[in-house]
């Protein structure tokens, strides 16, 4: 009985020979094949890449917006202003990511990154160990895109970078973005997926177009994206989705109107 007894308890707590631990794999690692990920999703969504003339004929079609900027999420001001600029949807992630991260830490997020060119990612290179260093093909960089933007790290607590960490993992196991981790130039680096390659245009408390009134009787808390508007021979419908900067989070909603006094809208 005790021999059984003895056999039994060494097949239990036996460990095979061959068995090797587990190896931990950092789900924001960067790697050729993050890099590769990257760039097979701006194909399926066909986005551009950028060089300086295609940059101002999408700023004017309203599919590149100016980064918006709040109590929860700033711009670095060594960032030229004429790469401030990213895709409606990066805009709208980065409002709710930053207002996610203001109401655990009452902190701002920093985006020191955004579209850039071909010649300006060249010019990154020459200073930037970790800037793609390929001009074509699968490895090149999706900031070319507009659909990428990198957050700083400097400043953030260890908990507060652990935060971000396990948002960012869990976003990317849900296909919502390809986030990775950089240490030499220590930040964030994200890619937005589900990116439209439609018109938009989006207008701030600073940034109102001229023409249509009625905008002036928006509340000056909304930031708002144009979709529509629908014209008769007296009154135009307009259609806007409305970003709310409501703390502790971003909403979204739709508001239809019918303004009296215009039937022009900036940039269109």
């Amino acid at each position: 009985m005790r021999l059984y007894l003895a056999i039994i308890l060494s097949l239990l707590f036996a460990v095979p020979a061959s068995a090797k631990p587990v190896k931990h794999v950092d789900p924001l690692k960067g790697t050729h094949q993050a890099l590769e990920r990257q760039n097979h999703q701006a194909d399926r969504e066909h986005l551009t890449r950028l060089d300086e003339k295609t940059l101002v004929s999408l700023k004017k079609s309203g599919a590149l917006i100016r980064i918006p900027s709040n109590k929860a999420l700033k711009i670095d001001s060594r960032l030229p202003a004429k790469y401030r600029y990213v895709r409606p949807e990066v805009a709208t992630f980065m409002l709710n990511l930053s207002s996610n991260y203001h109401s655990r830490w009452h902190k701002s997020l920093r985006i020191n990154s955004a579209v850039r060119t071909e010649e300006y990612q060249a010019k990154l290179r020459r200073t930037n160990g970790n800037a793609a260093r390929a001009t074509s093909g699968a490895r090149r960089s999706s900031h070319l895109t507009g659909a990428t933007v990198d957050i700083a790290k400097k400043g953030m607590s260890k908990a507060q970078l652990q935060w971000m960490r396990v948002k960012l993992a869990n976003l990317e196991r849900q296909g919502r973005i390809e986030a990775t981790e950089e240490y030499q130039q220590a930040v964030f680096h994200i890619m937005i997926f589900g990116i439209v390659p439609k018109r938009h245009s989006m207008y701030t408390n600073s940034d109102r177009p001229l023409g249509g009134l009625f905008f002036y009787f928006l509340p000056f808390e909304w930031n708002f994206l144009w979709t529509s508007r629908r014209c008769a021979s007296v009154t135009c419908v307009y259609i806007c989705v409305v970003l709310i900067d409501a703390w502790p989070s971003i909403c979204c909603t739709e508001r239809i109107s019918a303004p009296l006094f215009s039937k022009s809208v900036a940039n269109e």
